[in-house]
């Protein structure tokens, strides 16, 4: 397992060396249109990548949970409970996590109304309300409400249409001002435990599965 987690680091590092180079091809490519904090820097996009191995190994007939106590099979069970439990709830909190930032990057850019809006500005905000429901996988009702008010009060205009209004600008920069303190509040209450989420019944694995693969999509949504 070791190895293999070295060869996923060394990779990681591979690529790192060479990031630095790839932000210079880009910059005549753009025209004068460049901006340094576009592009994450390599200790912060080092964060990004990570692994964890979990072996899980394949029942037989000679299998040493087999001759276990009922005390002992149902302990190992709630092990295997808790550590779901606690991979859910991490995946949730990054979901909560991502929702934020990209919330918090279009209000911080409206604010400017002077700078450059870029297409992705709005897009990516979107792209993420309409993902993060299929990412939910616990089904956490406070995060569906919240994807559900980001699409209909954050994605009615284009960066164009927020940069040449500024009514609509000014409008669209209050919403998210006010979207981001609903979900601070949320999120300080779960915190103190006032107010535990809301989930639906455990999913199942097949579930589990099923998502997994927007994972792979939503890293593809970056502010």
């Amino acid at each position: 397992m070791r190895v293999f987690e070295h060869a996923f680091e060394s990779r990681v590092e591979e690529f790192l060396s060479v990031y630095p180079d790839y932000i210079e091809q880009v910059k005549p490519a753009l025209n004068g249109h460049f901006r340094e904090e576009d592009y994450p820097s390599v200790e912060k996009l080092r964060k990004k990548f990570g692994i964890k191995l979990e072996l899980l190994p394949i029942p037989t007939g000679d299998d040493f949970r087999v001759t276990m106590s009922a005390e002992e099979r149902a302990r190992v069970a709630r092990e295997i409970d808790a550590n779901v439990r606690q991979s859910l709830q991490r995946g949730t909190e990054d979901l909560w996590n991502r929702m934020k930032d990209v919330v918090s990057h279009l209000a911080a850019r409206l604010q400017d109304p002077n700078g450059r809006y870029h297409t992705s500005m709005v897009s990516n905000v979107c792209d993420l309300a309409d993902l993060l429901p299929k990412l939910n996988v616990s089904q956490d009702a406070e995060l569906n409400r919240f994807a559900a008010e980001i699409r209909t009060r954050l994605c009615n205009y284009s960066a164009h249409e927020l940069k040449s209004n500024d009514v609509l600008r000014v409008a669209t920069a209050s919403d998210a001002a006010n979207i981001l303190g609903q979900m601070d509040s949320v999120l300080r209450q779960r915190e103190q435990g006032a107010a535990a989420p809301e989930l639906s019944a455990e999913p199942t694995a097949d579930q589990i599965i099923s998502h997994m693969a927007g994972y792979m999509d939503m890293e593809l949504i970056t502010v």
